[in-house]
């Protein structure tokens, strides 16, 4: 098979990825795809719109005689294609999938994840890609092409054989570049027995120009016979384990040189890719979570190009003569241009039969506005799905408790991503704990989850210590752990007991009684 051979779930998703992409990128990228996302009208291709033809600009040109003749100048585009050009220009695409991108990352990122690591993991904290990007980073990405596509791959990277201090990096791959991939259904169902990844791009060359490089990446366990008999030298190869084969310049899926990479001279049993969709970590593509948004973006985008095109019309009306006693001044090519043209305004002048008529005519205006109301409509609808899921609740006050469930019922999505990304940076951070000799068990993602934000009141805690003392079966380390989750405290429950030691009797009683002065004031009574 050729490299570049699509899995068939990725040509079916294909299409999807390709709208949200492009309305992510914004109105330039729209407008270049051209009747992709805004169709021509019916009279634009009846004016030679599609269908190939060039139109030609007319000039009058004097002839020996004194008379003027209409001749053909130089080319230019039909007469549908330059209505379509200006039909584009006028159109307004507004940046729904970009703005909601970045709201929903901020919410999701409005407290930073937990992140636990080995001792030997550790400088992969705040440098863990050939980026240099730290971990908290890394997590923001995934989490934005979980949002975007609904898939994202990351691979634990190492070219070469590596000293036994030396680190994997990760490396990410988008949606697209994940071409194709075959998983283990009978022996050990789920696991990867293959993935082939494009990494073609643009190229710096010695004389700093740039050129398009096509590549890939091909992971594989040496068992399976695509390894076996794609592999240049299948005899070089360990029985099992991770091996993979970059390719450059090539399609040809034959003579592939795999190598086993390693780190202190161990390799490791499973391919180190994990692909993080928005609800789990399967292969299968998930439906990226802002297509609604996107669709609703172009919808708006072509009632946009229509309104305004309506719009345009109101302010081109059309001069209508009636018994005009000169013939405007128009002629096809080769024909003699006869008549004056008619000039309006203080210096033009029109003459007129007895009886005759003048006046203008024009598009009705009937219609706009139900066309500005449906735009807003969708406005409104596009905001509810993205970038406003946490938006403002008309109707008065809302308590905590209600805000947090009402934020829960709407976020369900959000919270499936940000559990998905956490789950999948933290199963490739595990494999490089084992391939370094560490304990994978020290490896924890914690993403927030605290959506909503609702401030904890001085009530609040008086609440929960009364009920404490009346009986309520909750530790102090799970009050201050709630504590902290609401951004409360930034201190471990022990830093708080070694600080409250060293503030010294503070006058509350933390078991529920009454300030230690009193207490001994009464005594002394």
């Amino acid at each position: 098979m050729p490299l570049s051979s699509q899995h068939p779930k990725y040509a079916a998703a294909a299409p999807d990825w390709k709208v949200v992409r492009d309305t992510h990128a914004g109105e330039r990228q729209v407008k270049a795809a051209g009747t992709e996302y805004l169709p021509a009208t019916s009279g634009m291709i009846a004016a030679g719109f599609l269908d190939g033809a060039s139109g030609t600009a007319l000039i009058g040109r004097e002839r020996s005689d004194g008379q003027v003749e209409a001749v053909a100048g130089a080319a230019c585009p039909s007469e549908g294609q330059a209505q379509y050009d200006a039909y584009c220009c006028r159109a307004v695409f507004h940046p729904l999938v970009a703005a909601s991108a970045e709201a929903l990352i901020g919410i999701m990122h409005r407290k930073p994840p937990t992140i636990a690591l080995p001792e030997k993991l550790e400088p992969l904290r705040d440098d863990c890609t050939q980026d240099r990007e730290g971990l908290a980073t890394l997590l923001r990405r995934i989490n934005e092409e979980q949002l975007l596509t609904g898939r994202i791959g990351l691979l634990l990277d190492v070219r070469g054989e590596l000293g036994p201090e030396a680190l994997p990096f990760l490396s990410t791959y988008t949606a697209e570049s994940i071409l194709n991939w075959g998983v283990d259904r009978d022996a050990s169902p789920g696991r990867l027995l293959f993935a082939v990844l494009d990494e073609s791009g643009d190229q710096l060359q010695d004389d700093l120009s740039y050129r398009h490089q096509q590549r890939y990446l091909v992971l594989g366990n040496a068992a399976t016979p695509f390894v076996r008999q794609s592999a240049a030298d299948a005899v070089g190869l360990p029985a099992s384990g991770y091996v993979a084969a970059a390719v450059t310049d090539t399609d040809d899926a034959a003579d592939l040189p795999f190598k086993a990479p390693q780190i202190a001279g161990n390799g490791l049993p499973e391919i180190p890719f994990v692909t993080i969709g928005a609800k789990d970590l399967q292969w299968a593509p998930d439906a990226p979570p802002l297509l609604r948004v996107a669709s609703m973006a172009l919808a708006i985008y072509r009632g946009e190009a229509d309104y305004r095109h309506a719009l345009f019309m109101q302010g081109q009306e059309t001069l209508v003569t009636i018994g005009a006693k000169q013939a405007s001044a128009y002629a096809e090519p080769g024909e003699v241009v006869r008549g004056r043209p008619i000039l309006l305004g203080a210096n033009g002048r029109i003459d007129l039969d007895l009886g005759g008529d003048a006046k203008f005519i024009g598009v009705s205006a009937a219609g706009l506005s139900a066309m500005r109301q449906a735009i807003e409509d969708d406005k409104r609808a596009a905001a509810e799905m993205g970038a406003q899921i946490i938006g403002d609740r008309s109707g008065g006050a809302e308590s905590g408790d209600a805000l947090e469930i009402r934020v829960a019922a709407r976020t369900a999505t959000l919270s499936s991503v940000a559990l998905a990304g956490a789950q999948g940076l933290e199963r490739i951070l595990k494999m490089a704990a084992i391939w370094i000799g560490a304990n994978p068990d020290e490896v924890k993602i914690t993403p927030n989850l605290d959506f909503a934000g609702s401030p904890i009141t001085g009530a609040d805690i008086l609440q929960i210590t009364q009920a404490k003392s009346m009986g309520l079966p909750l530790s102090w380390a799970s009050i201050h752990d709630w504590l902290a989750r609401k951004g409360f405290t930034a201190k471990t429950y022990e830093e708080e007991e070694d600080q409250i030691g060293a503030e010294g009797p503070s006058g509350i009683d933390r078991n529920g009684g009454r300030a230690l002065d009193d207490a001994t004031t009464d005594k002394a009574a």
